[in-house]
């Protein structure tokens, strides 16, 4: 059994979609693997949006309902601070008799996992860059891929 992943790491989607599968495929095949023989299972990923709601009346969202990390996609680390964060909301709702948590955006926004997540989308900004034009650190790291025979995808464990 092997597990692999590949994400678009894009946070504004460009009018063509990227050809993932084919960057998939030539991946695995680089490791002796036919993607043909393999099974392939996928869901996209929801990146986090400090701008999105992520409750109503009582409804509360967490972990990667809320949104994974938008700069490498990882999305355990997330999900285990916002599950104790929407815990802890949901006692305090019913404690105060109130399933509105209107406060739950801002408990997120300030909490360690919500400052967290932000610099992630900040940084993610800056590496991947906006709009799906490639920033400069983007740029850089395409050139070193390209130099290193694609080294460089390897080591982020494609």
């Amino acid at each position: 059994m092997m597990n692999r992943g590949i994400f678009d790491s894009r946070l504004r989607r460009p009018q063509a979609p990227v050809p993932l599968k084919q960057a998939f495929e030539a991946a695995l095949h680089a490791r002796g693997v036919a993607l043909a023989e393999c099974t392939l299972l996928g869901h996209p990923a929801r990146c986090y949006d400090p701008a999105a709601r992520h409750s109503a009346p009582r409804v509360l969202l967490a972990g990667d309902a809320v949104g994974c990390d938008p700069l490498l996609g990882e999305g355990i680390t997330s999900a285990l601070g916002l599950g104790i964060l929407a815990a802890e909301t949901a006692v305090d709702g019913l404690a105060r008799d109130d399933l509105r948590f209107r406060d739950y955006e801002r408990r997120i926004r300030t909490s360690a996992v919500g400052r967290w997540l932000r610099v992630r989308r900040l940084t993610a900004h800056v590496f991947y860059g906006r709009g799906g034009r490639n920033s400069t650190l983007g740029a850089l790291w395409l050139r070193a891929r390209a130099r290193s025979g694609g080294a460089a995808l390897d080591a982020l464990s494609l």
